[in-house]
């Protein structure tokens, strides 16, 4: 028989004996474990029971087990145990000796808080309940369930705590006696829990508890073990939850039914206190004001900039079923009119918000220190002037002219005031095609004030004050109330699209009655002196209609006439032609007594004259014109001409008609942004040109044809598959604002497919992903550029410049590693030279560059003086390192039978050419070794100096023919 094996004696430790405090007994588990044995079936332990009355042993348990451990349940006394053991064919062994060992009476449970994890932030366990699946855990030191068991659980270390009638439980504590931070939860819902438990390990001092994550509310908490004698123990930990907070307003807000959004009004200074209702807040809860932007564009919205106003909680009243209502305030001078969020944040990061709307009294007491306001076209720098004066000076005030409300664009029109101080006033200029023929607020601020004056621009551009009720302005500025549009409150930013009038065509013309008079003087022919004076009746785009009077003085004559006029209208100066009709008066020797004697002047046909005119008018005022006159046209007619010199003086100032053509349109919205549904195809004034604010994915835009240029915001991470594809006109793309590294940007395939008409784009450094396809379509005549450099270690998926057609450079015009194309056939490629359309790309194709150049169209002659205009340029600093790089290099040319020179200048006047010919309709290899090029005449260098050349070139060097060849396979062959 094999020797008997060695016991581990009992695996576990007694606490010192204590004296009951209840009659119930109490039970708890013990561990046994021992060393295992080879070629041992099972082990067979035996347990037995001191009777000290009877001072006699009874079997207490006896027991069989394949495992090298075992718990039993005891009460408090002494025992004994031993261990023996079963081989293989079921005979058992010799059993070791007996093992005494006392059970003592459980009286004080303990729990070792040390196996809970403190977090840093509250000094304190932290208990996370994780309620939404896409939540990132925003903790690092926090409870985990032990390994094997769900998430629900808890692993327990401690003394004493084994029985099976001990039990544990959640209880809410108000507050951390430890000295953590605080947290107190506004929306108190927490009931005492009891935990279940799953396991106990005497052994490993350990026990395994769950919970229900439901019925739990974030707070304080005591884990505390009773054991049936009503003795505790506990241990502080704080439990928190990712559930989303809910904010509503409540107390002191109110639904503005213009701009559909909750709002208050308040004075500009003291405090405000309103209120709000819902769920998930806290101590550590931050509510604070953020400015953004409405649906609806706000008209008397502040334009100082505004920041974040911080809330302080006054009240919190404790609703039930987790609701609570908070009260709170804000320092009124910290707000500005406007759209606000108000947020509230906790301390995971997570926040919830609604829309409200600042608005304020306007202080006319304090800021209105105007006394004149005027606006003038000047007619030579063709600007409006603005003129105001204003008692309290100030450099910090701003001054706004906000548009009453335009249904077409709906919203209003602002124009800041650019002032200046000259005098005693401000003086500026506003470009006429900025303005409308409608009412004005001129908003006046300050850091302090908030006034407005009401005006009216009319169709001179003149602008002049007015008094408008409270019913008038919101009727004239505010949105119209649609009554069929539900109410909501939003609790998020909505779409905001705001568009303003690009290209306006501002059509200048003088009114139709009464526009000018002109006075002149004449020096006739028989030397007396004529003086006129005419008044424009009739003014009609270029058609003139005017009247006048001439007294000649040395003949005591006086003449009445009518002209008509055709004008060409210019600042400086204004040629016109024109002709017409007069009468020489004779008046009655008794003077005129009524309206015959008036007509009877008129009626002598002998006294008829007509003449022709041809003048010009400098500067709106001076004005020189010949007249040839044909005198006494029913009777003896005889001709007679005079040169007139005068000045004309304005009665009446220039009209203006004012004619959007496109306009531009800002769209705001946090999240997606789908073009489609903002911005229409069909609009009345088209849309040319989109600014994307504040969104974080951009799409639907593909084939609004009338979009123009693109500016993307640097919140946009990611461009949609398609969302600018097929736009024919679109021609301009900017990543505007500073933006880093993280706000990472993805451009998804398709997402600029076909844009053919944009030159170059600029990828910003944020650029991470391009998928294949995102430039399809494009050619290497547009340019792609990336503001990094070809160092930059920053992990990138390019995949989709890397098969894309356009030539793509790095920051510094290195070249980007890639496979590319040389279409000779696409137009977009081609630019005029003379009477030569040329195409000049150089491209990058595996590691080293392809130069492709085309020539089509007729050269009449080359001469020096037309060759320095095209040659005496700057290829790009990429393809002059290439060429720099070898000592020969060869291409292939698609002829047309005429002879080219290849051509190298340098930055030092040299030029230097190898000639070589074509053959027509065949395809031919030049080689040109560097020592083989000849300077021209002109040249100012004898030898080529290779590290200093400034660009290179073909150049036919035929005359009177036509061109069509192309070259390319360009190579340079190293040295």
């Amino acid at each position: 028989m094999r020797k008997l094996f060695l016991l581990l004696i009992l695996a576990f430790s007694l606490l010192c004996p204590l004296t009951a405090q209840t009659e119930e007994v109490n039970e708890q588990y013990e561990t046994f474990s021992w060393e295992p044995v080879a070629k041992v079936k099972q082990y067979g332990v035996a347990i037995e029971k001191y009777d000290s009355e009877t001072d006699t042993w009874s079997e207490y348990k006896s027991v069989k087990t394949k495992e090298t451990q075992l718990e039993v349940l005891f009460t408090p006394g002494t025992y004994r145990v031993s261990i023996s053991t079963y081989n293989v064919m079921g005979r058992k062994s010799k059993g070791t000796d007996w093992v005494i060992f006392k059970i003592l009476e459980e009286n004080i449970p303990y729990l070792n808080e040390r196996f809970l994890p403190k977090s840093s932030d509250w000094n304190a366990p932290v208990l996370f309940i994780k309620h939404n699946t896409d939540t990132s855990l925003p903790l690092a030191d926090y409870i985990t369930s032990p390994e094997g068991y769900a998430e629900n659980t808890i692993l327990i270390k401690g003394r004493n705590i084994f029985s099976p009638r001990t039990e544990f439980y959640l209880v809410p504590k108000d507050q951390n006696t430890e000295g953590g931070k605080e947290y107190i939860n506004y929306c108190d819902d927490r009931k005492e829990q009891q935990l279940k438990v799953l396991n106990r390990n005497s052994k490993d001092f350990s026990v395994v508890v769950s919970y229900d994550p439901q019925s739990l509310s974030s707070g304080y908490y005591a884990l505390q073990v009773r054991n049936p004698g009503d003795n505790v123990d506990s241990i502080e930990l704080l439990v928190l939850d990712d559930t989303v907070s809910q904010l509503q307003p409540a107390k002191g807000f109110e639904v503005d039914q213009h701009y559909k959004v909750n709002s208050f009004a308040e004075n500009n200074f003291g405090v405000y206190e309103f209120s709000v209702k819902g769920k998930g807040f806290n101590s550590t809860t931050e509510f604070y004001l953020v400015p953004t932007t409405g649906t609806y564009p706000y008209p008397f919205e502040s334009q100082i900039e505004r920041e974040r106003v911080p809330v302080t909680v006054t009240g919190i009243y404790k609703q039930g079923a987790g609701n609570a209502q908070v009260t709170m305030s804000c320092e009124v001078e910290s707000l500005r009119t406007g759209y606000y969020n108000l947020m509230a944040t906790n301390w995971d990061g997570s926040s919830s918000k609604f829309l409200c709307l600042v608005k304020k009294p306007f202080n006319h007491d304090y800021t209105k220190k105007v006394k004149k306001l005027k606006t003038k076209f000047n007619k030579k720098t063709e600007y409006v002037d603005v003129t105001v004066q204003d008692e309290k000076l100030s450099y910090d005030k701003t001054y706004t002219l906000v548009s009453e409300y335009e249904t077409t664009v709906g919203s209003n029109k602002r124009v800041k005031l650019s002032l200046s101080p000259s005098g005693k006033a401000l003086t500026g200029q506003i470009a006429p095609d900025s303005l409308m023929f409608a009412k004005y607020a001129l908003l006046i601020e300050d850091a302090y004030s908030y006034d407005v004056i009401y005006c009216e621009i009319d169709t001179s551009l003149r602008l002049s004050e007015t008094k408008m009720t409270e019913s008038a302005v919101s009727k004239a500025f505010l949105r119209p109330v649609d009554s069929d549009e539900s109410v909501t409150l939003n609790d998020d930013e909505a779409t905001s699209v705001v568009y303003y009038d690009n290209n306006v065509k501002m059509k200048k013309y003088t009114p139709l009655l009464f526009s000018n008079i002109h006075f002149s003087m004449s020096l006739l022919e028989d030397k007396s002196i004529a003086l006129n004076g005419e008044l424009d009746l009739l003014h009609y785009g270029i058609f003139t209609l005017g009247g006048g009077y001439e007294y000649i003085e040395a003949r005591s004559e006086q003449n009445a006439f009518a002209t008509l006029r055709i004008a060409y209208f210019n600042n400086y100066f204004m040629p016109y032609i024109g002709a017409g009709i007069g009468q020489n008066l004779i008046v009655p020797d008794d003077g005129i007594t009524g309206f015959d004697s008036v007509l009877d002047m008129l009626k002598d046909k002998d006294q008829t004259f007509v003449f022709a005119q041809a003048g010009i008018n400098f500067l709106t005022v001076f004005d020189v014109r010949y007249n040839l006159i044909l005198n006494n046209v029913f009777g003896s007619p005889y001709f007679s001409e005079a040169i007139y010199f005068g000045f004309s003086y304005p009665l009446r100032p220039y009209k203006f008609k004012r004619t959007p053509v496109t306009q531009s349109a800002e769209v705001t919205k946090a999240g997606y942004i789908d073009g489609s549904t903002v911005i229409e195809k069909e609009r009345k004034i088209p849309v040319n040109k989109v600014d994307i604010l504040k969104s974080t994915s951009v799409g639907g835009f593909a084939g609004l044809n009338n979009i123009e240029e693109i500016g993307i915001g640097p919140t946009v991470q990611v461009i949609e598959e398609g969302a600018f594809a097929d736009c024919q006109n679109l021609s301009s793309v900017s990543f505007n604002g500073y933006s880093t590294e993280e706000t990472p940007l993805t451009i998804k395939a398709s997402a600029f497919a076909h844009d053919t008409k944009i030159e170059s784009i600029r990828l910003p450094y944020r650029t991470k992903v391009v998928q294949p396809g995102a430039f399809a379509g494009w050619t290497n005549g547009q340019m792609i550029i990336l503001e990094w450099s070809k160092d930059d270690p920053t992990e990138r998926d390019l995949l989709g410049l890397e098969h894309c057609s356009a030539t793509v450079l790095y920051k510094y015009d290195e070249v980007f590693k890639g496979s590319f194309n040389t279409p000779f056939d696409n137009p977009a490629n081609w630019c005029p030279v003379n009477e030569l359309k040329m195409k000049n790309v150089s491209v990058h194709l595996d590691e080293s560059y392809v130069l492709g150049i085309s020539l089509k169209g007729y050269a009449p002659s080359w001469y020096r003086s037309e060759l320095d205009t095209w040659i005496n340029q700057e290829s790009p600093a990429a393809l002059v390192r290439y060429i720099q790089s070898g000592d020969k290099i060869k291409f292939y040319v698609q002829g047309d039978g005429n002879k080219y020179d290849f051509v190298l200048t340098t930055e030092d006047g040299g030029y230097f050419y190898y000639r070589f010919a074509t053959k027509k309709d065949k395809v031919t290899k030049v080689e040109i070794p560097y020592n083989k090029l000849t300077k021209y005449s002109f040249s100012s260098q004898k030898k080529l100096d290779v590290d200093n050349i400034k660009m290179c070139c073909i150049v036919p060097m035929c005359k009177g023919e036509w061109n069509n060849a192309a070259f390319f396979n360009f190579e340079v062959i190293a040295k």
